[in-house]
């Protein structure tokens, strides 16, 4: 029920500064866990809700392929970049819906799923779709909004205010 052009707001300049110790610890906790992974040079890293290629420099650092699952992926990426992106055999490029990815789209052996950025809270039906695709030894790594921390209540308060800022009418709760 969000627009794309709050989406695209999401991850603006603006925004993002607004976010950045959520994004701080993210990444903090997504390399280590690559760091960690002893046959992470064997897996894809998928990025879902990648949006201007979110972790591109791990997925290509660390693992076999980075493979990005954006439905806004023409909002995000310039025609330039992804004709730049096409000519490298390590990336791949999936502009749908997380849920309407075919197992068949995602290349052979396993993965690390990196749903980064709280985007399981925007993906229909994200249990079903997950199993669709997961296959014996993948990894999930879910990045979601911290409901007990003060800290982060703030972060995610100042966030999602200033998103609603440009609305009519509350978009996001903060506190929801």
């Amino acid at each position: 029920s969000v627009s794309e052009d709050y989406f695209y707001l999401m991850l603006s300049p603006q925004a993002i500064k607004r976010s950045n110790p959520y994004n701080k610890e993210e990444e903090k906790l997504l390399r280590e866990l690559l760091v960690k992974t002893i046959n992470a040079r064997d897996i894809n890293f998928i990025a879902i809700g990648a949006g201007e290629l979110w972790y591109l420099k791990y997925g290509l650092q660390y693992t076999n392929k980075y493979i990005s699952i954006e439905p806004s992926m023409d909002i995000y990426l310039s025609s330039s970049i992804k004709y730049l992106v096409k000519q490298m055999k390590n990336i791949i490029l999936i502009s749908k819906k997380f849920g309407d990815v075919q197992s068949t789209e995602i290349p052979s052996g396993n993965s690390i799923f990196v749903f980064l950025f709280n985007i399981l809270a925007y993906i229909d039906n994200p249990i079903s779709s997950i199993n669709k695709l997961l296959r014996k030894g993948d990894i999930l790594f879910i990045s979601s909004w911290n409901n007990k921390n003060e800290r982060a209540k703030s972060v995610r308060t100042k966030y999602f205010n200033y998103l609603n800022s440009f609305e009519k009418e509350i978009v996001i709760n903060p506190e929801d």
